[in-house]
């Protein structure tokens, strides 16, 4: 019969936790660490912050009247990529990373997303969809037809680097190889536990003999 107060003071606390009101979610999301160390860019409500790796205040680098994601570093830490829209779809930006003028990169109706800079900080590697036809993007293929371009830096035309899905894209330091994630087929990103043809992998692809090499085979998310 003992069972029965521990059962009457378990509901008494399951109560007083459902009356307590709960602390909204953050919502952080897409962090990417200094090349130093020292500080974190991290994308939340809308805005890039920066906030030290060791803890303490986060200061906002983009103004709440546009979406700004997806920080990217440059290599020495002294500027920021980040994709924004500010003229109605995501185009690539880039700024100092302690804040100040915003210099627009990108100038296609497609959404172009930021990977990495280039080892010497003179180019922003992006995926965009500028390739797919109007019927695949009706269709919800976009996400298949993205492509992997190149802007320079401080401002000029973007090329093509690779006509199929690569993101998540890390380069070697002499920025001769890269490192990407394919995308067989389109799949929610947040999606747990997928195994399947369509799940990515790793590849590498070399920019001078424009060669792929696949590194991973397992049938789950092989990521990042």
């Amino acid at each position: 019969m003992k069972i029965l107060p521990v059962l009457l003071s378990f509901a008494t606390a399951l109560a007083a936790v459902a009356e307590t009101p709960a602390e909204p979610p953050l919502r952080l999301r897409y962090p990417a660490v200094s090349p130093d160390g020292t500080a974190i860019a991290i994308t939340s409500g809308g805005r890039i912050w920066r906030v030290p790796a060791a803890g303490g205040d986060a200061t906002p680098l983009t103004d709440a009247d546009q979406y700004a994601t997806r920080p990217v570093w440059s290599p020495d830490g002294s500027m920021l990529a980040f994709a924004a829209k500010q003229h109605g779809n995501f185009d690539i930006f880039i700024m100092p990373a302690g804040g100040g003028k915003v210099t627009r990169l990108t100038h296609h109706s497609a959404d172009d997303q930021p990977c990495a800079f280039s080892p010497d900080g003179s180019a922003v590697y992006f995926s965009s969809s500028r390739l797919g036809s109007p019927e695949t993007i009706l269709a919800g293929g976009y996400a298949t037809s993205d492509q992997l371009y190149a802007v320079p830096a401080f401002g000029g035309r973007s090329r093509l680097i690779i006509p199929t899905p690569a993101l998540e894209v890390s380069l070697d330091a002499r920025g001769e190889q890269l490192l990407y994630e394919n995308r067989p087929v389109y799949e929610n990103d947040w999606r747990k536990g997928a195994v399947s043809d369509g799940a990515h992998d790793i590849w590498l692809y070399d920019l001078a003999k424009k060669t792929h090499r696949k590194l991973t085979d397992f049938r789950g998310e092989d990521r990042d």
